[in-house]
């Protein structure tokens, strides 16, 4: 269960952040990865900018199943199921803070502008994500 104040246990990552909207305002803001894998962020030419690593506290969604048909395969009934997920246990909105999330719990939570996943993912050779070099928001604006 996440409480409602998120302390990270690791070193979070300040990161100064400029608005597209005013490109002369900059702030600083804090991230909290709220993931159990440490984020790269990348340049696009594969830099390591920073790496944010876990805080310790993930963010889960509850999942709810229920039937809404079958498929007959090779003489096997096989449920078609549908999920709803919910979590009454996200952080509490914090000043200056950016919580990186799943993409499933940003997308269950677009009114969260503080909610942000990894965007722009960058690939090793077999094809693991070894960084990203954007964040994406649900929140259209």
């Amino acid at each position: 269960m996440v409480e409602n104040t998120i302390r990270p246990i690791c070193k979070p990552a300040e990161i100064p952040l400029t608005s597209p909207q005013d490109t002369k305002m900059e702030m600083k803001k804090m991230f909290v990865n709220m993931t159990p894998h440490a984020i790269n962020l990348l340049t696009t030419e594969g830099e390591n900018i920073a790496t944010i690593e876990p805080s310790g506290s993930m963010i889960r969604l509850d999942e709810e199943w229920s039937p809404i048909g079958t498929f007959d395969i090779e003489g096997h009934s096989v449920d078609l199921m549908h999920c709803e997920y919910s979590s009454g246990s996200i952080p509490s909105p914090e000043e200056d803070t950016i919580f990186i999330v799943s993409a499933m719990v940003a997308n269950a939570y677009p009114e969260r502008k503080d909610f942000v996943m990894v965007a722009k993912t960058v690939r090793d050779d077999n094809g693991r994500i070894i960084g990203c070099t954007a964040f994406a928001s649900a929140t259209p604006n």
